[in-house]
């Protein structure tokens, strides 16, 4: 026998203890995770003391009576079986955890399980085998014939670890495929070590090392809790709300975006905004006691509340609205204003799980945004709208597998002529009835999804078949809306040019429309990206001008053809003086800078007459023509659009 030193075990110990005291924080959610993560550090802190104690009593055994002994070693191995198939299951959890092979974790599940039979049988029937360990009449601790295959069952489940891995490594997340690497590596320096100090104890440093390594990849509090704000973070937020669902309890919670956010950043330097976000967090969290608050995205915030009474509710969420209200200081000279949305949804006995309620929530953020709402209640009303969005989702799915989305165009009256030369091409879609759908309800939803890009290449395929039909001559060209995610993909121009190419279409016979707001928020790399398709024979048009982005210096410096003038700054062109002051201003100017002006949204004759007076050079509106399918396009110009008398 050797003279074991406890050098390593009490080193190891520090170490969980260390572990523990940063791990604990009585503000995280105990979710299944932390749960299984505490348990290895219970059993791991156990098993070490354990071995410690055997060495004591090993030492001490004449002043120790027997069944003390017995039951100490036994529990050691107890402790030290159940600490390594713990640890196994984690890691396997971990390693499955974006794989879609649940068959294979049932497989290893039961591989765990059938390890921890074999060795729970063999501690079970050790006081009558002796397989394990046994003690001489004089008290000495003797290893039993089967000692060393405890040490082969974490070398099983190391071999059960990787072997899962090389399944499914595609699919291991990255901080998993590290540990699958680093660990048997450490494991074999740690036997080399062993083999040169046999008095070692290395049971306890083999355990502390792989807890650390799951502690700095997985359950570091700080990988819960927002860097920044010292607040929880989106999956720390999704955790509470998951137990409080499982619990069935109520609760109230509210969502704080910050709208343009991204002015204070420019302003005053991603710094000075870091100091707001932080003095808002803090606010936050000052508010939300009895409960908690997080930092939901970069300029999201939620607040979640246990259920209470309607009117203290309501004065909870009027001490949020109030405190966003009030100046932020930047630094000791200056202070912003915040334009903060809030969305709050009060859940009484819903069914929803986290990610309905996450969903629901910045669903009406969105909403909130649009219709430029500083409060939003997610009511029965709202819980309509989110499930009207659902179904159009879904249909828009449908309508894409079965080829209901349509091409329709709108003419374009000249000013200079008196003729319809120019169209826009529109997308509009029918319902499983064939009935028309708003474009209003499903547009502004593809353009928040992947489904914007295939509308649009179908738009851009209906107007290339319109114009190489000839089917109208005096067809100058077709103007497409393009969005900026669009506009900035990778080999957008050659796949455009190509498809013209096919139709024998000339690229000065498409506009490509973009739109205000995108120009002003990715000014530099979309204007490159227009530089380099004027060079392939494309050209601009900006659309919406006026719409609450407009910036005059971005665009004149951009090479757009024409600018449209929204509807928003047409409506009023011959009632009310400002519109009116607006629009003269504003067609007289684009002319100097080499800009064409389309006026949109023309509802009467007289608003055209304005707008033609004050230099539009294009119209397009109602007044017109409403947008239609190509084939009675062709009628409409055979029939009206020829003869058509302003």
């Amino acid at each position: 026998m050797f003279d074991w030193t406890l050098i390593s075990e009490y080193l190891a110990l520090i170490f969980i203890a260390v572990v523990i005291y940063f791990y604990y924080d009585k503000r995280q959610i105990t979710t299944p995770r932390r749960r299984l993560f505490w348990s290895c550090l219970i059993l791991t802190t156990s098993s070490i003391v354990l071995n410690i104690l055997t060495i004591w009593v090993d030492d001490m055994h004449a002043n120790v009576p027997l069944p003390i002994n017995v039951a100490i070693n036994t529990l050691y191995f107890v402790s030290s079986v159940a600490m390594t198939l713990v640890i196994t299951v984690y890691l396997l959890m971990r390693e499955y955890e974006f794989v879609h092979d649940k068959q294979g974790a049932k497989m290893a599940g039961y591989t765990v399980a059938a390890l921890g039979a074999i060795y729970a049988a063999l501690i079970a029937t050790n006081p009558w085998t002796g397989w394990l360990f046994h003690f001489d009449a004089s008290g000495d601790y003797l290893r039993g014939p089967l000692n060393r295959i405890v040490y082969a069952l974490p070398v099983a489940e190391i071999i059960l670890i990787v072997s899962c891995y090389l399944l499914h490594r595609k699919s291991v997340s990255l901080s998993m495929r590290k540990i699958v690497r680093c660990v048997p590596i450490i494991v074999a320096l740690l036997l080399i070590f062993q083999r040169i100090y046999p008095e070692q104890l290395l049971n306890g440093t083999f355990a502390a090392v792989i807890i650390l390594i799951i502690f700095m990849n997985f359950q570091s509090v700080r990988i819960e809790v927002d860097s920044l704000t010292e607040l929880g973070n989106r999956s720390s937020f999704t955790a509470e709300l998951a137990a409080r669902i499982e619990a069935k309890q109520d609760y109230q919670v509210m969502l704080v975006g910050l709208r343009n956010f991204s002015e204070i950043n420019r302003v005053y330097g991603h710094a000075g905004g870091d100091i707001v976000l932080f003095q808002v967090a803090r606010k936050l969290e000052e508010l939300s006691r009895g409960g908690f608050a997080y930092r939901f995205d970069g300029d999201e915030f939620i607040v979640l509340l246990p259920h209470t009474d309607a009117a203290e509710q309501d004065r909870r969420l009027d001490r949020i609205v109030s405190a966003m209200r009030k100046p932020w200081s930047v630094d000791k000279d200056h202070a912003v204003r915040l334009n903060a949305v809030i969305v709050e949804m009060r859940h009484l006995g819903k069914q929803w799980g986290p990610e309905n309620v996450v969903n629901r929530l910045e669903f009406s953020l969105g909403v909130a945004k649009r219709e430029n709402a500083e409060v939003l209640r997610f009511d029965d009303q709202m819980a309509e709208r989110y499930a009207k969005q659902k179904r159009i989702l879904l249909s828009m799915q449908t309508a894409m597998q079965q080829n209901r989305f349509e091409t329709w165009f709108q003419p374009l009256y000249c000013a200079e002529n008196g003729r319809f030369e120019t169209a826009e091409a529109l997308i509009r879609m029918r319902d499983e009835k064939g009935r028309l759908v708003s474009p209003g309800d499903f547009v502004p939803l593809a353009e928040q999804s992947d489904v914007i890009d295939d509308l649009t290449w179908i738009v851009i395929h209906g107007a290339c078949d319109l114009l190489q039909s000839g089917a109208i001559p005096e067809l100058r060209y077709v103007s497409v809306n393009l969005t900026a995610r669009q506009l900035l993909q990778t080999g957008v121009t050659e796949r455009l040019a190509a498809l013209l190419d096919e139709h024998d279409v000339d690229p000065s016979q498409i506009k490509l429309e973009i739109t205000e707001r995108t120009v002003t928020e990715n000014g530099a790399l979309v204007a490159s990206v227009m530089e380099e398709m004027r060079g392939r024979g494309f050209e601009f048009m900006m659309d919406d001008f006026g719409t609450g982005y407009s910036n005059l210096s971005s665009t004149v410096s951009m090479p757009f053809t024409y600018v449209k003038l929204d509807k928003s700054l047409i409506d009023g062109i011959c009632s009310d003086k400002n519109s009116s002051l607006m629009v003269s201003t504003l067609i007289p100017f684009f002319h100097k800078v080499g800009e064409k002006v389309v006026a949109e949204g023309i509802e009467s004759r007289d608003q055209a007459l304005a707008a033609i007076d004050y230099g539009a050079d294009r119209l397009q509106g109602f007044h017109f023509a409403k947008p239609m399918p190509a084939g009675e396009l062709c009628l409409w110009y055979r029939t009206t659009g020829r003869q058509f008398k302003l």
